[in-house]
């Protein structure tokens, strides 16, 4: 019988705090509202960012994910002929970083 009342003693301690403390749930909502404020703020500022960069290298920047790597590749383009003048990271970097992807998994596969 000890231990039941220790458990029941423990749940009433549980739901005492949680009457003392109602603020909790509008906490951890002001907590998310401001992780919210701060993702926004982040996107305005790389927004801000690549508009430099772009005026920078007098071209388009172009952001996409590599379907293989999962990486993110940024081309800086000509605007008058499309041509890439830079890529960050180089086709190289992505094909050394598929091909050890893929040994990682050869290697996995033969310890199993």
């Amino acid at each position: 019988m000890d231990g039941v009342k220790g458990v029941s003693n423990g749940k009433i301690e549980i739901f005492e705090n949680n009457l003392k403390n109602p603020n909790l749930d509008q906490k951890k909502e002001m907590d998310q509202q401001n992780r919210n404020v701060d993702l926004n703020a982040v996107a305005k500022e790389f927004k801000e960012n690549l508009e430099k960069l772009k005026k920078i290298f007098r071209g388009e920047a172009e952001f996409n994910i590599d379907k293989d790597t999962g990486m993110i590749v940024v081309k800086i383009k000509d605007k008058d002929t499309g041509e890439i003048i830079r890529q960050i990271p180089p086709e190289v970097a992505l094909r050394l970083a598929k091909n050890l992807e893929e040994l990682i998994g050869v290697i996995f596969d033969e310890r199993a």
